[in-house]
């Protein structure tokens, strides 16, 4: 009704504007998303060899370690969700050879992005920690692609620039998306 009322509709017709409105932006956010899914080319890339050192991701998982150590026992008690999961992730990393997949990494990318929106959407304890170790486990996506990009030759590297881009591109479309129907959300009191 907030986009009705700006063209002087009310009642059913604002209503009908504003579903509509709400079909179209999604119909055209539907279009920019990666017509390939973004796991098939992660999998893809881990096919043709290739492997993602998770160097920056070890030492911020260290360091949040460290850092939540210094922190009450409630504290740490409110951050055990995301201490855990970095914890989990961390362990999986050295069992590896501290390099993962680039399909391992995505669904480990995918999943703490999820456990991130989440804390941010509740309210919860953990972002600073959760979004330091997104960061960083996307900075080793970041320079595996770049070393990708210095020696095309490697071994699956144009698989994993294609799929850093897609996934990436997917994320920004998520993001949009939650913002649409979030502004599609009629509030109490509003109307």
């Amino acid at each position: 009704t907030r986009i009705a009322t700006r063209f002087g509709l009310r009642g059913p017709a604002a209503q009908e504007l504003n579903v509509l409105g709400q079909q179209e932006a999604a119909t055209a956010i539907s279009r920019l998303r990666s017509p390939l899914p973004v796991s098939q080319m992660f999998a893809a890339a881990r096919q043709s060899g290739s492997q993602i050192p998770m160097t920056k991701f070890l030492s911020t998982a260290d360091d949040v370690t460290k850092e939540a150590a210094k922190l009450s026992t409630e504290a740490r008690k409110a951050l055990n969700p995301v201490l855990k999961r970095i914890s989990s992730i961390s362990d999986d990393a050295m069992v590896q050879g501290k390099a993962f997949t680039p399909d391992k990494l995505q669904a480990e990318l995918e999943a703490f992005a999820d456990l991130t929106k989440s804390i941010r959407r509740t309210g919860g304890q953990g972002g600073r920690f959760a979004d330091k170790a997104l960061s960083a486990m996307l900075s080793d996506l970041d320079e595996a692609a770049n070393v990708a990009v210095r020696s095309p030759s490697t071994s699956g590297a144009l698989e994993l620039l294609m799929a850093r881009k897609a996934y990436l591109r997917n994320e920004t479309i998520n993001e949009m998306d939650e913002i649409i129907e979030q502004a599609f959300q009629v509030r109490r009191g509003m109307g």
